[in-house]
């Protein structure tokens, strides 16, 4: 069996028009993965995808409350993976082997505790040096080769 776990550059994708919505929308009809797993922090990290829209000017900030609104009901369809003790170490040896920044780590090292339950875990993100780094540890990495280059 697979799990999905949706970094949230691929939820951005799902919620706004980008250059990668195409593709992960159509990834999520073919899978419904829209029923899968998200870091205990996805919604403050998609707090700082709408905070960058608005500073660049994309959106307007008076629709903040109806993007939270739209974030939570995206996340009330999947399942919130909370940091344990053996994924805060895993996260530290991710940042020191690949130097990841710490919020990175903390996602892959959620996704990776998912291997313990499942077959298969595929890791939805557009960040490159996360997708690598998620394929050298074992995850499927549908966007692989499709996404920018991670800051």
């Amino acid at each position: 069996m697979t799990a999905y776990f949706w970094d949230s550059s691929a939820l951005a994708a799902l919620l706004f028009d980008e250059r990668f919505s195409p593709a992960v929308r159509e990834y999520n009809r073919a899978h419904k993965a829209i029923r899968g797993y998200v870091s205990f922090f996805s919604e403050l990290e998609m707090e700082s995808v709408f905070q960058r829209k608005i500073n660049r000017g994309d959106v307007e900030a008076g629709d903040r409350e109806e993007y939270r609104s739209l974030v939570r009901g995206l996340l009330s369809n999947m399942v919130v993976l909370n940091t344990d003790g053996p994924s805060v170490e895993q996260a530290r040896r991710l940042i020191s082997e690949y130097s990841l920044r710490a919020a990175d780590a903390l996602q892959l090292a959620a996704a990776r505790a998912l291997l313990v339950r499942f077959d298969r875990v595929e890791f939805l993100t557009f960040d490159e040096k996360l997708n690598r780094t998620a394929r050298a540890e074992g995850l499927g990495t549908p966007f692989l080769g499709k996404g920018v280059v991670s800051s």
